[in-house]
């Protein structure tokens, strides 16, 4: 017969590996969600060259800014296709071939003219709704996945919950569904001197001999570098990539409260729950 002694250290034991296996448990889940991520991957569609519009050279300075602060911070970042100026077609296929797999975090820059009603114009004319844009493509398998809408109207793609589900659940967005969004001369002192309200964006420019007196970069760009600049570490997580946004935002909502509106938009973001 078996001692109480016995049965007591046995139900103890056993006490004690059930806990060990909760906290363990608990933890991994928890690294698992806040893991970070390998190297990123970055890709962007840009349409710039327009005909009968205001061509948006800043956009495409913009890119370029963008896709090397992201090189600079990841030295192994994912290098995936950077187009110009393609037609609706060439950019449902560009949206259909981006990666969509566990672990494969990565960053979309997006901009074009775009209508109050959500039309992305393309530079060959054609005005395309992104309902129309997304026929075809299918849901996302993994979330991870943010991209930086750059364009007029940008919140606007709000209206379609396919937008969620097919093209991104994490957005940066350039502004509101009912406003514009500027470009800037950066270096230009009226209607302010920039280099005092965006010291940081400043100093990063000067420093990667982007000096030109008509340097001109999306309002969105000016906020992103500012908030760049600001980060202690380049966003690992996609709670990161959360904390930056609100960091894009805060900065955006000071520099409102110093400038003209048409001067400034409100940098607004989504992300999905953790």
């Amino acid at each position: 017969m078996i001692s109480a002694r016995v049965w007591k250290r046995y139900f103890l034991a056993q006490f004690l590996l059930g806990a060990y296996l909760i906290l363990t448990s608990a933890r991994g889940i928890a690294e698992q969600t806040n893991a970070p991520t390998p190297a990123p991957g970055y890709a962007s569609f840009v349409c710039w060259k327009y005909a009968k519009l205001p061509q948006l050279k800043a956009w495409k300075e913009t890119e370029r800014i963008i896709a090397l602060t992201l090189t600079e911070a990841y030295p192994a970042l994912r290098k995936l296709p950077r187009e110009e100026n393609g037609s609706p077609e060439q950019l449902k296929d560009f949206l259909r071939q981006l990666p969509d797999a566990p672990g494969q975090f990565h960053i979309v820059y997006l901009a074009a003219h775009q209508s109050p009603a959500g039309q992305w114009v393309f530079p060959d004319g054609r005005a395309v709704a992104w309902d129309s844009l997304m026929e075809g493509l299918p849901k996302l398998k993994s979330p991870q996945r943010l991209v930086l809408l750059d364009s007029c109207y940008a919140a606007s793609v709000n209206r379609w919950p396919d937008w969620s589900r097919k093209i991104a659940p994490a957005c940066i967005f350039a502004a509101p569904e009912n406003s514009l969004t500027p470009d800037l001369f950066v270096f230009w002192r009226r209607p302010v001197d920039w280099a005092v309200l965006f010291p940081g964006a400043s100093r990063w420019l000067r420093q990667h001999q982007v000096t030109a007196s008509d340097e001109r970069i999306s309002y969105l760009g000016l906020i992103w570098l500012e908030a760049w600049t600001k980060t202690g570490a380049p966003p690992q997580t996609m709670r990161d990539w959360r904390s930056f946004a609100e960091t894009m935002t805060e900065i955006s909502r000071h520099a409102s409260t110093q400038i003209n509106a048409e001067d400034v938009s409100a940098i607004s973001s989504v992300f999905p729950p953790d």
